[in-house]
């Protein structure tokens, strides 16, 4: 409702009614669009579903704005006739990077390109998601654990606690345990003394998805190259 509001304003097209009007607009939404940092780092299987059904609605409500031809007719008079609205260099930037943030969403495409575009958004938005989740599936779940104190030398205490109360959480009481969550991988590589634990934990963090099972990302990272290089082809880029 704000973007048609820019839209069906009859005056002439200013800095202050289109390029300040779309930089205020959508602060609810943003609000509401809390869910998707929440799922980046607090994601059960409630919000992981949640998220699958909102991200094609959020994909496609972008893609109405950056291709509204109406909306963009009004942002490019302004951009065009930026000298006399005397704007100073912040508002110039704004203006810039509100043109250019167009231009690069489709503006300039014509209805079949556009088509496509929103096409291969889509996927990727859907495609990247998945692999979101799937980093924080392993995130959670892949651990190392060792089943002697002496392992752990150079480790504060504080972090050898949490490492039990782990361990005991996956049913390995009496051990110690890291997944690959920074707050408790991180301090091994930092404290720990013992460099061959250091190195199962590195090389843990750093295979994640990437064992041939469901939550494996390496064919979902080469579909997303191959959409990334054929979206830049279509926006006129070599690569």
């Amino acid at each position: 409702k704000e973007i048609e509001a820019i839209v069906a304003n009859t005056e002439e097209p200013t800095f202050e009614n289109v390029i300040v009007a779309l930089d205020r607009s959508g602060r609810l939404y943003s609000k509401a669009s809390i869910w998707s940092t929440l799922n980046s780092s607090n994601s059960p299987d409630g919000l992981r579903a949640f998220a699958r059904e909102m991200q094609p609605l959020t994909t496609a409500h972008g893609n109405a704005i950056s291709m509204n031809k109406a909306l963009f007719a009004k942002v490019k008079a302004v951009y065009d006739n930026q000298a006399k609205f005397n704007l100073d260099k912040e508002q110039k930037r704004l203006l810039e990077k509100t043109y250019e943030s167009f231009v690069r969403g489709g503006a300039l495409l014509d209805e079949a390109g556009q088509k496509n575009l929103a096409e291969i958004n889509m996927s990727l938005s859907k495609l990247q998601l998945q692999f979101k989740q799937n980093l924080m599936h392993d995130t959670n779940n892949s651990y190392v654990t060792v089943n002697s104190l002496k392992e752990l030398k150079g480790l504060p205490e504080s972090y050898i606690e949490r490492a039990a109360a782990l361990a005991e959480k996956i049913g390995k009481k009496g051990c110690w345990s890291f997944n690959m969550q920074r707050a408790s991988c991180n301090p091994v590589l930092q404290y720990c003394s013992n460099r061959e634990l250091r190195k199962k934990v590195y090389l843990m963090y750093n295979d994640r998805c990437n064992h041939g099972d469901e939550y494996d990302n390496k064919d979902i990272s080469r579909q997303i190259v191959e959409l990334r290089l054929e979206k830049a082809k279509l926006m006129g880029y070599k690569n």
